[in-house]
């Protein structure tokens, strides 16, 4: 393609010189890491394809994710001098000026965010994902590239990444993927050689081009800071079929012999210097005007989403939740063809597979790679996709930070962990999630399920896949009794009472609501009468049911889960003020061990049907 040398050059100052003018006025930044990146960036808003006016249109635009997100200084100054606009409300408006840099009420936040609430409005930025945890930008390219295969666009996915961050294990991950599912992404490799502490060969030393290669790779290497270099190497990888990695030789810090001299990693040119850096800049100069690039003037507004409604379940009288989801999956795949799967090889058990045998091109194997799954599925939600995650709930917890990031990003994507609790009984504790209520409660936009049978777990996938917002649900192991009909409707926050007693309310969720009401049996000889909740939305949080059914038994509530401190139990207590109620918690208070059977670990962990009743039965007879 025709290009200007001194175009590109030009462009590359100005931006280096608004790192400069932003990390400086913010006090904050990685000013040394965003001037490597000048020429590269400079380089890519020739080369890729960009509506600035309407960014958020796929068809309209290349894709750019930066998954060294510290860097994110130089891609602001870019899209305020390229005309990039943003959502405010639906509306896309201008940029603020990139002296804003970090400030609470600003767009430009530390690392890049694609939603951000704001006191003047909600903001959508186009990035697909939040970066900054660096090692998961390539997975979130490889989902962007599975929806647009999904979806027959055609266009180019750029990443950018650190030579630190691909020492990351999700990179292995991410870079065998791309090659399995033969993605087009393109990864352009920032070599400045320095990290936070130091050089990075210094620390692991890693050979890119062999690295890459050997993962079957095309690799070419560059001058990152040599406009005519960038070029032809972009026009290189443009034309190769599978992934393609540049590798771009850079200087951190380029242009400001401030920021070469020590370690300023993270760290922005005081005040004092700042004309000095900015005047250094100005001498790299060429002064040719930079064009900036038109589009169509455009709207954006936010379509409702289309609410699936399932038919009659296939259940039967008794089943577990996880293969009740399997079958509510295979049935959303018939109704929307948006639905997409995937899973970290135990489809078999966590039963997505039924929707895999299904739907085979839209059901995605990611192997025993669960960080890449997660990163790889927030690529594809950010395109659109309504996405459900698969796994064990512990070995999800592997993707914790990934997950995070997409949870941030308020992309709506479906986490769903099976063998959650105490159910794994015969495998032991490294197999059972006790853990995840705790941590998926503390997110403020994240739904969570815990349904306690088939029927609840059915009708929930549903829910989910109405929901705008990220959610998670639990699926239990054991086969159990159906509690409830095919009439029965759930909703976010809901809870449903069971049973209605006088004595004491039984508060429990997931599989534990079964021991719940068999403690309910006992008590009902000796004439203790318990009502019993299922309170099967965790979050966000009804508290009325409860209220009303502790109301009936003079506030005496006890809340039974199979989990670690932190979970229900923990949210009810949040909710006690001013109500008059007296909350005793049960749940998992000790590590678990392998049993060869569910009764006997409940007893080890303090959670049979007799440790209940012997509890309830001193509630009711001692307040």
């Amino acid at each position: 393609m025709a290009y200007d040398v001194g175009v590109l050059n030009e462009r590359a100052v100005s931006y280096a010189q608004d790192v400069v003018r932003s990390t400086t006025a913010a006090g904050s930044g990685h000013a040394s890491t965003a001037l490597s990146l000048v020429h590269i960036v400079s380089c890519l808003m020739e080369f890729m394809k960009i509506n600035p006016k309407n960014s958020f249109a796929r068809e309209e635009n290349d894709v750019l994710v930066l998954s060294e997100g510290h860097a994110v200084p130089v891609i602001y100054s870019a899209w305020q001098r390229e005309g990039v606009k943003v959502l405010k409300d639906g509306v896309l408006v201008d940029v603020p000026d990139v002296t804003s840099l970090r400030e609470l009420q600003s767009v430009f936040d530390g690392h890049p965010n694609p939603v951000l609430d704001i006191d003047s409005g909600q903001y959508r930025l186009p990035f697909a994902c939040a970066t900054g945890a660096l090692g998961q930008g390539l997975s979130v390219a490889n989902g962007i590239a599975l929806a647009d295969r999904l979806d027959n666009i055609k266009r180019r996915i750029f990443v950018i990444a650190g030579d630190s961050e691909v020492r990351e294990g999700q990179y292995d991950e991410s870079a065998r993927f791309a090659v399995a599912k033969r993605l087009p992404v393109r990864v352009i490799l920032n070599s400045n050689k320095f990290g936070q502490s130091g050089r990075v060969e210094d620390m692991i030393p890693y050979d890119y081009r062999k690295e890459f290669e050997a993962k079957g790779w095309d690799v070419v290497g560059v001058n990152g800071n040599d406009v005519e270099n960038v070029m032809k190497g972009l026009e290189a990888i443009d034309g190769l079929r599978g992934p393609a990695v540049m590798i771009a030789d850079t200087v951190k810090g380029w242009g400001v012999s401030d920021l070469q001299q020590g370690n300023w990693h993270g760290k922005p040119l005081p005040k004092n210097l700042e004309s000095k850096a900015l005047a250094e800049l100005e001498s790299r100069r060429a002064h040719v005007a930079v064009p900036v690039k038109c589009g169509t003037e455009h709207v954006l507004s936010a379509e409702p989403r289309n609410q699936l409604v399932f038919p009659p379940s296939p259940l039967g009288e008794k089943t577990s939740a996880r293969k009740a989801y399997g079958m509510a999956l295979a049935g959303l795949g018939d109704m929307d063809t948006n639905v997409v799967v995937l899973d970290a090889e135990v489809s078999n058990s966590t039963f997505s597979d039924i929707f895999g045998r299904k739907f085979p091109e839209r059901f995605f194997e990611c192997g025993v790679a669960e960080q890449n799954m997660a990163s790889v599925a927030a690529g594809l939600a950010s395109q659109g996709k309504t996405v459900f995650v698969n796994s064990f709930a512990r070995f999800l917890e592997t993707a914790y930070s990934q997950l995070s990031i997409a949870f941030q990003s308020r992309l709506p994507l479906h986490v769903v962990g099976s063998h959650v609790g105490l159910g794994a009984h015969s495998d032991g504790p490294s197999q059972m999630a006790l853990a995840d209520v705790a941590y998926m409660l503390a997110f403020p936009n994240v739904v969570v399920f815990s349904p306690s049978d088939g029927m609840s777990a059915y009708k929930l996938t549903q829910v989910c896949a109405n929901s705008s917002r990220p959610t998670y649900m639990r699926t239990f192991r054991p086969d159990m009794p159906v509690l409830y009909g095919d009439d029965e409707q759930f909703k976010v926050g809901g809870s449903k009472v069971l049973r209605e007693g006088e004595d004491v309310t039984l508060v429990s969720h997931g599989f534990m609501t079964h021991i719940v009401l068999a403690a309910a049996d006992i008590l009902q000889k000796e004439n203790i009468t318990c009502s019993v909740v299922d309170a099967y939305g965790l979050a966000p949080f009804d508290p009325s049911t409860v209220l009303e059914e502790s109301r009936r038994t003079d506030g005496k509530v006890l809340v039974v889960e199979d989990n670690f401190r932190g979970g229900l139990g923990s949210v009810i207590v949040s909710v006690v003020d001013p109500e008059p109620m007296y909350v005793h918690q049960m749940f998992v208070s000790r590590w678990p061990k392998s049993a060869r059977s569910m009764e006997d670990l409940l007893k080890y962990c303090g959670l049979s049907v007799d440790d209940i009743v012997d509890r309830a039965r001193k509630m009711a007879n001692d307040y």
